[in-house]
């Protein structure tokens, strides 16, 4: 039985073969799906593009300093 993947595991599956890249081949991809009109596509990778943005931003929340 396949479950099927969430928006999470697809952003993580992209960062690993794209790398940074990932956020590029999200713009394309959104662009393509402009172009097509297709707005429920451009939602959906709206949507896994700001969970792959989260992913890179998380290291760098986590290193900086807490204010008083």
């Amino acid at each position: 039985m396949h479950a099927e993947l969430t928006s999470r595991d697809k952003a993580d599956d992209l960062i690993a073969l794209h790398g940074v890249g990932a956020i590029a081949v999200l713009v394309d991809r959104i662009a393509d799906a402009v172009r097509l009109c297709d707005d429920q596509a451009v939602d959906s990778l709206d949507r896994l593009l700001q969970i792959v943005e989260q992913r890179f931003e998380e290291p760098w929340r986590a290193m900086r300093p807490l204010r008083n």
